[in-house]
């Protein structure tokens, strides 16, 4: 299995802190404000454990992912455990949030909006552009890059339609959520439509949930009839190493 980075993939060491991406002040203390909140969200919450995990993962996700779950929970939303490209997780309105839960909350969202400030592009989306670009991907493979959320893959997206605006970009996820863009025109796309693309090389960047993932690579359920039950992940675990053109294990 390759996992990157690795030290001849020539990215600037400064991208990164340790084995992960480096975030920048802002976004640290926007992720400190938010376990806080989870601090005082579990003396009212008996899941205030499982809400943690969740909500790390949405503000570690992106900046959409961050903002979105920020504005949800000052609107009273509660997290719940529906995880897909729905965004499920995040349920309706559970009660008024209490003075200290509301002021954390804020604190997220005065560094998330200082993050968006500074100007400069989204780490993830950056080191993205850098191995298409630097590391020749786009003009050798194309790309699929997957997300647990779809607001994630839908800001990953719109970042690759403005760095290459001659590349169609597909975000592909579920319930009629597919669409692609070109050149920032949103054209609303059926996913099998998308699919018939990506095989016939009409679009070599891709976006997608988690979710709805399957039926997305077919040469990988043609070299390996047991692809199509696994996820992202756990094809990762295994080798697999995937691009629009080719699967093949390492």
């Amino acid at each position: 299995m390759v996992v990157h980075p690795r030290a001849r993939d020539g990215l600037p060491a400064e991208l990164y802190s340790g084995e992960g991406l480096e975030m920048g002040f802002s976004f640290r203390r926007a992720y400190d404000a938010a376990i806080r909140f989870c601090g005082l969200y579990a003396h009212t919450c008996p899941a205030a454990g499982f809400m943690k995990t969740i909500l790390q993962r949405r503000i570690g996700s992106s900046v959409a992912a961050r903002r979105s779950t920020t504005r949800a929970l000052l609107a009273g939303a509660t997290i719940g455990s529906a995880i897909d490209d729905e965004d499920e997780d995040l349920h309706a309105q559970e009660r008024e949030r209490m003075p200290d839960e509301v002021a954390a909350l804020c604190e997220v969202e005065v560094h998330l909006l200082a993050v968006l400030d500074r100007g400069k592009l989204d780490p993830k989306v950056e080191v993205i552009i850098r191995y298409l670009t630097d590391n020749r991907w786009l003009a050798d493979h194309g790309m699929i890059a997957f997300s647990q959320f779809f607001d994630t893959a839908e800001f990953v997206g719109k970042g690759l339609d403005e760095r290459f605006p001659d590349e169609a970009v597909a975000i592909y996820a579920g319930s009629g959520r597919s669409f692609v863009l070109h050149g920032g025109e949103r054209r609303r796309t059926d996913r099998n439509v998308i699919k018939e693309l990506v095989c016939t090389g009409g679009i070599n960047l891709v976006a997608s949930t988690d979710a709805a993932w399957e039926g997305l690579i077919p040469t990988l359920t043609d070299q390996n009839p047991w692809a199509h039950r696994l996820s992202p992940m756990a094809m990762m675990r295994q080798g697999w190493a995937m691009s629009l053109l080719q699967a093949s294990q390492q």
